[in-house]
């Protein structure tokens, strides 16, 4: 049988014996047989191979179903509308290969692979271990960051309860008193933000993005305005209980840190307004907020737009992708929290040298890709 001299060997193309056996739904050996017996014209080559002319092969709606990823009635489907030729075949049809290589060029075919491929997607979604399994990737994804998140704000809790006792909090009203007060409270939201993200509760987390964006502001803008008669004043205020506009801090620190040289590109007050408006948007009732939590499926193909509705996350994310984003942006803040603590009690505490060096290396840290982090959390 091995021998590489054709048994018929015409002009044309040559199909490999495993095609030829998946088209006819027959065994490889039985195509070998065929090609020996002249039953199919073909050739055998060294190895024992056999190849088959592409004439004599044909498909069946079964087979050519199976090859296309559709369903047998959509083939006889086309068959019957005209738009696939086929030869009637002992109650059943013979499609030539010549007609299923230019069928399948046509693209006719896609819209219905589009269409089974987002059925198939559907029951996935569906299917509450299929998700699950989705989830759990995205889980072991995240927990080294959290982990990581959660050292850190640790860290921050450990020297700030030692600087506490340098400090009268009870019945202090400097403006580094009110800075480290506040500071106890970020450390607080830090924490219940994390463990939020942690299970999924993104929303609950989201709403509590703002308290410390404006709670850093607010530190820094007791610390930096420390002598004026605006910052006493609206000091004065917030230990009577009364409270202080954001909007009154951000416009003092972008002034100071243009004079300062902070601000040389002067880019600040814009990157204020954006991240103001983004995480008043989480916090308020607003609508692209609250549709954050809806999910759906959604795929664009051949088949035109298909949309599958799931439902709203009423308790937690039903799909933890949406937590990998949120924790991008709770690192951002994170990072914030650690540059306050440079720029505001470095000084004026002053803060030790080991607690300083620590600080910078965390803030480093987060200057980093998420790539180089995640890299670095594998040996971590």
């Amino acid at each position: 049988m091995k021998n590489n001299t054709p048994v018929i060997k015409l002009k044309g193309t040559y199909l490999a014996e495993t095609f030829a056996a998946r088209i006819m739904r027959i065994s490889i050996e039985d195509i070998r047989k065929k090609v020996a017996s002249k039953e199919l014209r073909g050739f055998i080559s060294t190895n024992g191979e056999a190849s088959v002319l592409s004439n004599d092969v044909f498909f069946t709606p079964e087979s050519m179903a199976s090859m296309m990823y559709v369903s047998k009635e959509d083939v006889i489907d086309w068959i019957k509308s005209g738009k696939l030729k086929a030869i009637p075949s002992d109650g059943n049809y013979k499609i030539s290969y010549e007609e299923y290589s230019r069928f399948g060029q046509s693209g006719i075919w896609m819209g219905k692979l589009h269409d089974k491929i987002f059925e198939h997607m559907k029951i996935l979604i569906n299917d509450g271990r299929a998700i699950e399994q989705v989830n759990e990737g995205f889980r072991r994804g995240m927990k080294p960051h959290i982990d990581k998140a959660r050292q850190i704000i640790g860290y921050l809790e450990e020297i700030h309860a030692y600087y506490e006792k340098r400090l009268d909090v009870i019945n202090g009203k400097s403006a580094l008193d009110a800075a480290f007060i506040i500071t106890a409270r970020l450390i607080s939201i830090l924490y219940s933000a994390i463990n939020l993200i942690e299970t999924g509760e993104i929303i609950g987390a989201s709403v509590l993005f703002r308290s410390i964006y404006e709670g850093v502001n607010l530190v820094k803008y007791f610390i930096f305005s420390s002598g004026s008669r605006e910052g006493q004043k609206d000091l004065n205020k917030w230990f009577s209980g009364e409270w202080i506009r954001n909007a009154t801090c951000e416009k003092f620190l972008v002034e100071y840190f243009k004079k300062t040289g902070f601000d040389k590109d002067g880019k600040l007050q814009e990157f204020q307004k954006k991240a103001y408006d983004l995480y008043s948007k989480l916090t308020h009732i607003n609508y692209n907020a609250i549709m954050e939590s809806y999910n759906a499926f959604a795929s664009d193909g051949p088949g035109g737009k298909k949309v599958h509705r799931i439902g709203f996350d009423y308790k937690s994310t039903r799909l933890l992708r949406k937590s990998v984003d949120f924790l991008g942006a709770f690192e951002g803040l994170l990072q914030s929290v650690i540059i306050m603590f440079l720029l505001c009690f470095q000084k004026s505490l002053p803060m030790e040298s080991p607690h300083v060096e620590k600080l910078m290396e965390y803030n480093r840290y987060y200057q980093k890709s998420v790539a180089e982090r995640s890299k670095e959390l594998k040996t971590y």
